[in-house]
């Protein structure tokens, strides 16, 4: 590889894992404490740590929508799409489909593993998919530490926001 190349690839990673991986893991760690049977259930079982990652990242998708070019000319549910048109794909809307998960807007570990569009796919698979899974795992094991973590009661319960990059702007915990 040439340094023009070396330098667009070191670009294209050093934000990549920090404000995706952020806001994914606030949204998660916002529906695992408004679920709080389910919380006690991880603290005391973290193997089941890897799932949570995994279904927040289907719940509540960072990173909402994905440009793309189409290679070939190709049919969709009756919509043809010519080779080199420019798309956007709503990943996050994938990710909630009723046709592919059941009861898609609930928060749920324990339904069957379907590939999601958290970290893309295919040939377009996040490359720092692993290290982002690592650090959300390593995050969450080390606040379910924390003895009686659960949402701040004197603060505004967390909101959800964002149409491209998704996450909570606040979310205040107590412990103890």
């Amino acid at each position: 590889m040439d340094d023009a190349h070396v330098t667009e690839l070191i670009r294209q990673f050093l934000p990549a894992a920090a404000e995706t991986t952020t806001r994914s893991f606030g949204s998660m760690l916002v529906a695992l404490l408004q679920l709080p049977a389910l919380l006690d259930r991880v603290r005391a079982d973290r193997t089941l740590v890897p799932k949570v990652v995994n279904e927040g990242m289907r719940w509540e998708t960072a990173s909402q929508f994905l440009a793309r070019q189409a290679t070939i000319d190709v049919e969709i549910r009756g919509v043809k799409i010519p080779a080199g048109a420019a798309l956007s794909l709503a990943s996050g809307s994938a990710n909630r489909d009723e046709e592919v998960f059941d009861d898609p807007d609930a928060f749920d570990i324990d339904r069957p593993q379907k590939i999601n569009l958290g970290f893309g796919a295919g040939p377009h698979l996040c490359l720092g998919m692993q290290i982002a899974k690592s650090e959300m795992e390593a995050i969450l094991n080390g606040l379910l530490d924390l003895p009686d973590l659960r949402l701040d009661p004197d603060t505004p319960p967390p909101v959800i926001v964002g149409a491209q990059l998704r996450g909570p702007r606040v979310l205040n915990v107590v412990w103890g």
